[in-house]
């Protein structure tokens, strides 16, 4: 099984390829992260310029996925308690 692992992992530099080639692609960057935490990039059709704006609006999309389930209560508690600190702080006392 480790074996399989190893390998999987070895080879992860081809996936960004295999996907644009099989979705007709310009470009694909994958993030992967092991049990560990250690994070692995790996890039096809994009140079860092390219890499770090796609990044970026990814950042963007998740955060507003994610402000948009705490607005909707569907957040992690902990999500939930920060955003009921903060419309208390701003004096916010409505949904």
């Amino acid at each position: 099984m480790s074996d399989q692992k190893t390998s999987l992992l070895s080879e992860l530099d081809k996936l960004p390829a295999a996907i644009c080639e099989a979705n007709n692609l310009s470009g694909v960057i994958v993030l992967a992260r092991d049990a560990q935490g250690i994070v692995q990039f790996c890039g096809h059709g994009v140079n860092n310029a390219v890499a770090n704006e796609m990044l970026s609006i990814g950042i963007y999309c998740n955060l507003s996925q994610h402000y948009e389930h705490v607005i909707q209560g569907l957040a992690g508690a902990e999500a939930q308690r920060i955003a009921q600190q903060i419309k208390q702080s701003n004096g916010v006392n409505h949904e």
